[in-house]
């Protein structure tokens, strides 16, 4: 059975498009899809994959972009939404690799430095502070890093109060503990005579008031009642209070030592 030129060249065209499908299939069976990139991972690594990933596809430049942006999870996409990228710069993503780099890499300061520069917070107290102290010096010197001079002086200088840092600094600890338990120590001193201070301030103040109706000063109460009222003490709300001259009721004085109080009634 003879076939003519133009079945020839239909038949020979069909085998071509079949081939190349089966082709593009092979391929992308062949070829690893990049996992979907998490926000905080290796950007720098991820794009060489992703690279890898579209050359062996052959996907347009143009493409790239787009589809870059469906292997990033919700919270990298929605940093990159948030950056200004041109319509120019997204037709060849190489433009737009720069931005996309400086939006999807975290900055990681290495735990040396970031203690270095570590100070108390106001809503941290001296043993949170220590504890933090202490994991920034696991990260940067390994299990050893309780003695560490450099975890030492960070706590001492890194303190709020600049009294207590001072005192910290004019001692010489072993360990991170000990700084921490001294530190502490001062701080409960601290808190108690302020208490006490603030005690004395009340008491002096109520002191320094003057009496209230029916209450004065043994001092001057005293030199102001007759020395006969004053030696002959008598309980307040007897009934011999009255003077008998003069028909008047007279103050009943309760008296007690010089330097207490006395009770004036009327």
């Amino acid at each position: 059975m003879a076939f003519s030129f133009a079945q020839v060249v239909i038949v020979t065209f069909c085998l071509i498009c079949i081939s190349s499908t089966d082709k593009g299939t092979v391929m992308e069976r062949i070829v690893q899809k990049p996992d979907v990139f998490e926000y905080g991972e290796d950007f720098g690594l991820y794009f060489r994959q992703f690279g890898t990933y579209v050359k062996a596809l052959k996907i347009a430049r143009a493409e790239q972009y787009d589809l870059l942006l469906s292997f990033l999870d919700k919270k990298a996409y929605a940093v990159v939404e948030g950056i200004e990228i041109s319509d120019e710069e997204k037709l060849d993503i190489d433009d737009a690799l720069p931005k996309l780099k400086k939006a999807l890499t975290l900055s990681e300061i290495p735990a040396s430095i970031e203690l270095r520069f570590r100070k108390q917070l106001e809503t941290e107290t001296l043993h949170d502070f220590g504890y933090a102290i202490q994991c920034l010096g696991f990260k940067a010197f390994g299990p050893n890093c309780l003695s560490h001079n450099s975890v030492i002086d960070t706590f001492c200088m890194g303190v709020i109060s600049a009294e207590l840092s001072a005192k910290l600094l004019s001692n010489e600890f072993k360990t991170l503990p000990e700084a921490i338990t001294f530190a502490t120590n001062k701080e409960s001193a601290v808190r108690i005579r302020s208490f006490v201070e603030q005690k004395r301030a009340v008491q002096r103040s109520v002191a320094g008031t003057p009496p209230i109706r029916g209450t004065v000063q043994t001092e001057t109460a005293v030199a102001a009642v007759s020395d006969d009222i004053r030696h002959r003490p008598v309980e307040c709300g007897s009934d011999t209070s009255g003077d008998s001259e003069t028909g008047k009721r007279v103050p009943i004085v309760n008296v007690v030592h010089k330097n207490s109080r006395i009770r004036q009634c009327y």
